[in-house]
């Protein structure tokens, strides 16, 4: 017992090779126990050897299937091998011997959030928060969780908390950088908070990616390009520093490059609707009008509700002749932007498109109705202007 409480300990300190050295030590002392196991285990665990932590496990589980400990380490293993369903597998059998099981809920957090489900972490993360609502690590798995599901608000307010007990988590300070760049209020802030998360850990792609992202928004080309070249070097595989690399690339009329990264980018994440955004716009900068109405609706199938997106369809189908279907995808945009906290600065220009349109169609007091907006957001300078007041005259409008 001794050797196998000295063994985990070492473990749980971060002195893996000294429990490794300890259990070989009890090993030719001590019967083959599962306790020995569970221990050998342990120490494979804290040095990230999983395929021997998971080795161990089973060795224990063939002899006892429902010792908890076991079968709970044997899901912690399995989730850090990335195989979530056998994880999820085994952490419900857990629940069903033990729903209040130590971890467990902190455990089933991390799987959902891994696994991409980040409204079903949340939920795990809170469930666990309420055993110990002051723990500042649950408070940053918690703060990251709604940081993932889009809860903006809420993540900067629990990880401002937990940057106050832990000034120097690379993780705290890279989540708070993303909540504020969520927001987008305050880039400044953000910008600063992920650079200081890369100042700790600056071997964490991802960090440098949100620092790429935070500068392109920000409009600081320089260290944009900068960071997304780092975050490449350490992870080739990351489609969103493609995505966003191609975002500065257009931006500074380098298009065919950034043609380059958003394909790159769309096959390595298909689901990045956004790329194909900028990508229609690259297509438009081109004068390939076809590609860019296909870009355009592949962006609009990832997110419908995007007003922006739905103008833009819209106002490239106006240029290209159809007013009819340009009509449809304007008017969606508008009643859109109508549930938006602002208006957006494009809504005059959408109003044109529709008296236009509605003109066009014979639709005279829609047409009348759209000119008189239109006249009522146009800038003074506009050289629309002139041109829906000669069509209000024609329409017999007061």
């Amino acid at each position: 017992d001794l050797y196998v409480a000295l063994s985990q300990h070492l473990a749980s300190v971060g002195r893996a090779q000294e429990g490794e050295a300890k259990l070989a030590e009890g090993r030719q002392k001590l019967p083959d126990t599962i306790e020995l196991r569970k221990a050998l285990a342990d120490v494979h665990l804290a040095a990230a050897r999983l395929p021997e932590a998971k080795a161990e496990l089973e060795n224990v589980l063939e002899r006892d299937p429902n010792d908890l400990y076991a079968l709970f380490n044997m899901g912690v293993t399995l989730r850090r091998m990335a195989r979530y369903d056998e994880a999820q597998a085994i952490f419900d059998k857990v629940s069903g011997i033990d729903k209040n099981y130590p971890g467990l809920a902190l455990e089933r957090g991390v799987l959902f959030e891994t696994s991409g489900q980040a409204q079903r972490a949340l939920e795990m993360y809170q469930e666990a928060l309420l055993k110990a609502p002051n723990d500042p690590d649950l408070m940053l798995r918690v703060g990251s969780a709604q940081v993932a599901s889009g809860h903006a608000s809420q993540a900067e307010e629990t990880l401002r908390k937990v940057l106050q007990a832990r000034p120097n988590s690379a993780e705290a300070n890279h989540y708070l950088g993303r909540s504020l760049l969520l927001k987008g209020t305050n880039l400044t802030e953000a910008l600063q908070k992920l650079q200081r998360a890369a100042e700790i850990d600056p071997n964490r792609a991802e960090y440098w990616l949100f620092i790429g992202w935070a500068a392109n928004d920000a409009g600081q080309p320089q260290a944009a390009h900068d960071s997304l070249r780092k975050a490449l070097e350490l992870d080739k595989s990351l489609a969103d520093a493609y995505w966003q690399r191609g975002v500065l690339g257009r931006r500074q009329g380098a298009v065919r490059d950034a043609e380059r990264d958003l394909l790159k980018a769309l096959e390595l994440k298909p689901s990045r609707f956004e790329a194909h955004a900028t990508l229609a716009e690259v297509y438009e900068e081109t004068r390939r009008w076809d590609q860019a109405q296909a870009a355009w609706r592949k962006a609009i199938t990832g997110d419908p509700s995007n007003s922006f997106w739905h103008y833009k369809l819209g106002r490239l189908l106006y240029s290209n002749g159809n007013r009819g279907e340009a009509g449809e995808e304007v008017a969606k945009a508008v009643e859109l932007s109508s549930k938006e906290t602002s208006r957006p600065a494009w809504l005059w220009e959408a109003y044109m498109i529709l008296a236009e349109s509605n003109r066009a169609a014979g639709k005279r007091q829609q047409a009348i109705d759209y000119y008189q907006e239109f006249l009522k957001l146009a800038p003074p300078d506009s050289p629309f202007r002139n041109d829906a007041k000669k069509a209000l005259a024609t329409l017999g409008a007061e």
